[in-house]
């Protein structure tokens, strides 16, 4: 079945909420639906994918494209057989195709972005760290997974890992740079791509504790008379983020005064024409498509630099 991607309300979600157990009581996930293409029964003919990661569990057609299937319960560590009715939730990352193979769909939820919180420090099982955030309902506990991170696990098993680029030291040391990413994997390799380029970072893991951190910057700055690019020169951020969203975050950062004019992109697999432009009229001054992390440190060394970054 096409997932329908109906008007959401200003600054909301909608989930997918799915199950990867068959127990009573198991934990359940969520994905957002602006990442799902559709959702299709699991084929019961894959072929094989040679050398790969035990939780692929092969190749199959959808609708004309070669997409690969994942078992993501075995991922997980988790012990779920299939039955006939188990689905996979198709996705578009890294450029590929990636069918994400589930127990059972519960539903399409809609919740307002605060309503998300950071997860738990302890997590039970190898989605530790591949959380983005928990959303509590009525019904049950939904943790969202970071499907992004868990595809570049996954590649990292049989090949180079993504964000492997080999990063030629450049005169960024005086600059600094505020990375805003809910996905601690991702974070990770922001920020050590971003230092082994040269470039002094700090992060953070979600929206309020981004502001938190800007508006203390600001406070700073402003108490010391000291320019701001002292303290800060760019912020990347993400648009999916947990208590305050990505697109809440950037105007709020154009009303601190200091920080009215600072640079912001936007490194999102959502990108598209569409939200690129929504996301520039926000404020943001470049959107960067997840992973080009190539594309990211270009832009990165443009809006600080200019065209041409220093050499060495």
């Amino acid at each position: 079945m096409r997932v329908q991607k109906e008007e959401k309300k200003e600054h909301s979600l909608t989930i997918v909420e799915f199950c990867v157990g068959v127990k009573k009581g198991d934990l359940h996930y969520g994905i957002n639906v602006a990442k799902t293409k559709e959702i299709v029964q699991i084929p019961q003919s894959l072929s094989e994918f040679p050398r790969s990661h035990p939780a692929i569990m092969g190749v199959a057609p959808v609708r004309g494209t070669s997409c690969l299937f994942i078992d993501l319960p075995k991922w997980m560590g988790v012990t779920a057989p299939y039955t006939t009715k188990g689905k996979a939730i198709v996705t578009t990352f890294h450029n590929a195709h990636c069918g994400f193979c589930v127990s059972s769909i519960v539903r399409t939820i809609e919740a307002p972005w605060g309503d998300v919180k950071p997860p738990d420090a302890i997590m039970s099982n190898q989605a530790e760290g591949f959380v983005t955030g928990v959303l509590e309902t009525n019904n049950s506990i939904i943790s969202l997974l970071d499907f992004e991170g868990i595809m570049a696990n996954i590649s990292s098993y049989t090949s180079t890992p993504l964000n492997n680029e080999i990063i030629v030291p450049r005169d960024r040391g005086a600059a600094t740079v505020f990375v805003v990413e809910d996905s601690r994997f991702t974070r990770r390799q922001i920020v050590d791509l971003l230092s082994r380029a040269g470039y002094r970072v700090f992060s953070a893991g979600n929206g309020k504790e981004a502001l938190e951190k800007l508006i203390w910057v600001a406070n700073e700055a402003v108490s010391k008379n000291i320019d701001i690019k002292r303290y800060l020169n760019l912020i990347i951020t993400d648009i999916e983020l947990p208590i305050i969203s990505g697109e809440e975050l950037i105007p709020k950062i154009g009303e601190i005064k200091v920080l009215h004019d600072m640079p912001i992109v936007i490194f999102s697999s959502m990108t598209n024409k569409e939200t690129a432009g929504k996301w520039l009229a926000l404020g943001a001054a470049k959107v960067v498509p997840k992973p080009d992390t190539t594309a990211l440190i270009e832009r990165v060394d443009e809006m600080i630099f200019g065209a041409t970054p220093p050499s060495s």
